[in-house]
């Protein structure tokens, strides 16, 4: 029998449900359990102790128990790259053998499952940031004694992979979600020595999601969501009866009501039974609903089950009772047909992994048994990632929030009419609306304090500076009197206006080799001149216009097209009013203003396959780096201001650019 990893979540409030399924579909709720509250039990050891003791990030822990064996799993940041590692007790967790590291170096993984089957353990994860996200797969056939070289299953995850693993007797089954494809199925009946070719069971263009699969006999079963279609959100599901050789139809499990608009089906769980014809499905379900100006998922907790090995369902049991705020559910089936569900209200970041042990005090006793914190012997022993310290400077955009200050705005909105198909006629009327004073205070405009607080989280021993681009165009700031970095990495925002001496020495930065990030769409489009005695900037060109001072006149859209294609690899994608389609969306973009890959020298890291409703263009919007002199910029090409920095999948790919580009060598 396969054993499936189950995730130990570090939660605000734990809420357990454990029932019992008899005959028809009746649920009976036994216990409810709030694990910050949890009392000692007579027989039982209730000490915690820590499987990952390091000043690093460990989260995304998963345990499997078979016999008095126990494998956990989970992923730590403290090498400079979010890898994978494993340890092993043999005697129900009194003791652990060695941390084994899984992980590939530099970069990110993310999502990691793990299968036990006889002697074989098998892992599967996600990791990035290249290749458009790809799928690594390793396994040890002496029982987690040791590991074999890590494998490359797939690419084009998009960052939105999800692996997922089963195993049944020697065939082992993987399931992700291709950014092109949807949803791909891949087969090893070797215990995992070889895979066959890739399935598309989706037949999808990348839209499906979240899938999960399980085994049984020769059963093989694969759900997945799909929020896309439809303004509601839905779960479908496949099987094989022949040991995943072929598969029948997918057909439609559940879609969310149609009266409630964009209600997503999210997170399903899929659990084959033991010895018996039962599929279990569960999942969240849910809907943002707005009042005035406060918004929120409203979201439940479902579930249903098949007796017929999958052939059909029965009816959908909302298990949280409607309780509004139902997320992260988990299911688990015991060999006697109990079945098992838990789901939280709310949760937060996971500092260390910690293991609860629940195993009878005597069982431990002749193993000494203490409960302090195990050696995490394994982590590779290169400089800690909370001792890394680089020099960052994050440059708030205060020269476009002048221009924003309705004046230049207020000035296109008069003449851009007039301009069409004239080059030569000047405008002397409205100019003193091409200046504006430099804001004192930002206020947060570009989502700057998200930034600096999830910097000073990953990297606490750096120094974390905030400009503006007054400070830029100073060049002192950034480059000493001799032309040297005084930072490794400066990362951008918003920066759609700066000078001809800030976009010079931002140059000179990645030519001595350092790192820029832009991390939002829409930078070095007009030129602006600064007044540092005034602290006021006048507009000079782009926008399709040009300013001497006295006189404006029709001129390019944008101001340095072709430089800045040469040395940061795209340029701004017109335009803000079209409808963009992100058909690769891991972290819920919203269209806004984007950059395009323009030179074919840039590495496209995550492409989101974009197509604009107005445009038979062929483009390609994506985050990507190019190497420029001893320098690298990386452009996410996507707008990030406030609201993707508070998204927990868009930090994990930005650690990762982080990872790869900035932190590996210092």
């Amino acid at each position: 029998m396969a054993y499936v990893a189950f995730s130990l979540v570090i939660q605000l409030i734990i809420v357990l449900m454990l029932f019992a399924v008899g005959y028809g579909n009746t649920i009976h709720s036994e216990e409810i359990v709030d694990m910050n509250n949890t009392k000692s039990t007579t027989g039982y050891n209730d000490e915690i102790f820590y499987i990952s003791n390091n000043t690093g990030h460990s989260e995304e822990p998963q345990i499997i128990k078979n016999g008095s064996n126990i494998y956990m799993l989970w992923i730590d940041d403290s090498s400079a790259s979010r890898n994978i590692y494993f340890k092993k007790s043999s005697d129900n967790g009194c003791t652990f053998g060695p941390t084994i590291d899984l992980g590939v170096g530099k970069g990110g993984s993310l999502d990691p499952k793990m299968v036990v089957s006889g002697n074989y353990v098998y892992v599967i994860w996600e990791y990035t940031p290249e290749n458009n996200g790809m799928i690594y797969w390793t396994r040890s056939a002496d029982n987690g004694a040791s590991f074999e070289k890590v494998k490359n299953l797939g690419n084009n995850t998009g960052f939105n992979g999800f692996p997922q693993l089963a195993a049944s007797g020697s065939n082992v089954f993987a399931t992700w979600h291709d950014a092109t494809d949807g949803i791909v199925f891949l087969r090893s009946t070797d215990n995992g020595a070889s895979f066959e070719k890739v399935k598309n069971l989706g037949n999808n263009t990348g839209f499906n999601g979240f899938p999960q699969v399980a085994a049984a006999a020769n059963n093989v079963y694969v759900a997945w969501t799909d929020n896309a279609q439809e303004k509601y959100g839905q779960i479908f599901f496949t099987r094989s009866t022949d040991n995943g050789e072929s598969f029948g139809e997918p057909f439609l499990v559940y879609k969310g009501q149609e009266s409630y608009a964009n209600t997503t089906a999210l997170s399903p769980k899929l659990v084959a039974g033991s010895g018996d014809n039962n599929v279990y499905l569960l999942w969240q379900s849910g809907r943002v609903v707005q009042h005035a100006r406060v918004s929120a998922l409203i979201s439940d907790v479902l579930f249903t089950r098949s007796t017929d090995n999958g052939e059909s369902f029965g009816d959908i049991v909302n298990l949280s009772n409607y309780s509004g705020w139902a997320v992260d559910p988990q299911i688990a089936v015991s060999e006697e047909g109990g079945v098992h569900v838990v789901w939280t209200n709310n949760s937060i970041g996971n500092e260390e992994i910690i293991l609860r042990n629940d195993v009878q005090v005597k069982s431990c006793i002749s193993s000494n048994f203490t409960g302090k914190p195990i050696n995490s012997d394994g982590i590779r022993n290169n400089q800690s990632l909370s001792e890394k310290s680089i020099n960052v400077a994050i440059v708030e955009p205060t020269f476009t929030q002048a221009a924003y200050d309705k004046s230049f705005y207020m000035f296109y909105e008069i003449y851009d009419e007039e301009i069409i198909g004239k080059d030569t006629i000047n405008f002397t009327n409205y100019t003193s609306l091409l200046s504006s004073r430099v804001p004192d205070n930002t206020g947060n405009w570009s989502g700057t304090y998200q930034i600096v607080n999830h910097l000073k989280w990953l990297i606490p021993k750096s120094s974390i500076d905030v400009l503006g681009d007054e400070d830029v165009h100073n060049r002192s700031s950034i480059l000493s009197p001799d032309g040297e970095n005084l930072y490794d990495v400066i990362m951008l925002q918003h920066q759609e206006y700066v000078s001809q001496q800030e976009y010079n020495n931002l140059k000179k930065f990645v030519s001595n080799g350092g790192i820029l990030f832009l991390l939002t769409g829409n930078v070095f489009y007009g030129e602006v001149e600064y007044d540092e005695k005034n602290n006021t900037i006048k507009f000079v060109k782009g926008h399709n216009f040009a300013f001497n001072g006295q006189s404006a006149w029709r001129s390019v859209k944008e101001r340095w097209m072709d430089e800045t294609s040469e040395w940061t690899g795209g340029n701004y994608k017109c335009c803000f009013a079209w409808e963009f389609v992100f058909h690769n969306d891991p972290f819920g973009i919203t269209h806004n203003e984007e950059h395009h890959v323009t030179n074919p020298k840039a590495k496209i890291l995550l492409d989101y396959n974009a197509t604009a409703a107005k445009s038979d263009e062929e483009f390609i919007i994506a985050t990507y780096a190019l190497e420029y002199k001893k320098g690298t910029v990386l452009t996410l090409g996507i707008w990030t201001v406030n609201k993707l920095f508070e998204n927990e999948r868009f930090l994990r790919f930005f650690d990762s650019l982080l990872f790869q580009y900035a932190l590996i060598d210092s």
